[in-house]
């Protein structure tokens, strides 16, 4: 489960919000109860959620799915009734990703994978504090996506360098560049030939290594060993993958260190490329 970012109390003058955390899990409900911006209650499940007679009127309320079927459908829009105008958080694991395509038991705009909760809490949160358009539950996979890729705009002064692409897939190329374009006011370069990410040393490089083939192997343990200073993570260079695990394998055994991001996970992909440029 990816960390969130945490909060100090004196940051908010505001009330904290009231938020369920549904499926105990202990790092989720220490990071939630870390977060100074929350007021947080924990059940055991939806019936001790919606069995409980005298709870207060939770704002935001994140559901833990670890495996498909898990929350009885009735239970599903017993929570949507009971709690109309709260913000609703599905975070579900890996073994739920198809249910969304067999099966419709949480509405698409609240379902959202475990990797993607700190973006999707902290855009959440927003809509609570009256700063961020909210997303209804009706919403379309394209307003979805619309949300959940959202970033602030970038004043002239805070525009981030452009880049290099490397990709076999030319649709989703496209599609992170005109996104990156639109962040960081800079245009990217587009590439499907390994060698070019030599050539351009002095670019940001996003690389998605799907496949990873064993060509693009040995170029990335060039360009991760070139970019790094003593066994250091590489810089400007964030590895795009759908199998981060494998990724991780192919790092520890050419005993290199770079960023590893999902690929489908865009509005994290911009992240390390702000760290890197601040």
């Amino acid at each position: 489960m990816a960390r969130l970012r945490l909060h100090e109390a004196a940051e908010y003058e505001a009330r904290p919000i009231r938020a369920a955390l549904v499926e105990r899990q202990p790092e989720l409900l220490d990071i939630l109860e870390a977060d100074a911006r929350l007021q947080v209650s924990s059940f055991s499940g939806l019936p001790a959620l919606l069995e409980t007679a005298q709870q207060p009127d939770f704002e935001l309320i994140v559901v833990r799915q670890s495996y498909p079927d898990q929350f009885p459908p009735a239970d599903v829009e017993r929570l949507i009734v009971r709690f109309p105008l709260a913000r609703i958080i599905c975070a579900f694991e890996t073994l739920c990703l198809a249910d969304g395509r067999r099966r419709e038991i949480w509405p698409l705009a609240v379902r959202v994978p475990s990797w993607g909760l700190p973006e999707r809490l902290e855009r959440e949160v927003a809509v609570l504090r009256k700063s961020a358009a909210s997303l209804p539950l009706t919403a379309t996979r394209e307003e979805i996506v619309r949300f959940d890729s959202s970033l602030p705009c970038l004043a002239p002064d805070d525009q981030l360098p452009g880049g290099l692409i490397y990709s076999g897939d030319p649709i989703w190329a496209v599609t992170l560049r005109c996104l990156l374009a639109e962040w960081t006011g800079r245009d990217w370069q587009i590439t499907a030939e390994p060698g070019e990410l030599l050539e351009q040393d002095s670019l940001r490089c996003i690389i998605d290594v799907d496949p990873l083939s064993g060509k693009l192997q040995r170029r990335l343990h060039e360009l991760l060993h070139s970019r790094s200073d003593n066994g250091s993570e590489a810089q400007g260079v964030i590895l795009v993958t759908s199998f981060p695990w494998k990724t991780k394998r192919f790092l520890a055994a050419s005993e290199c260190k770079a960023a590893v991001v999902d690929r489908l996970n865009l509005a994290r992909i911009v992240s390390p490329i702000e760290t890197l440029t601040r």
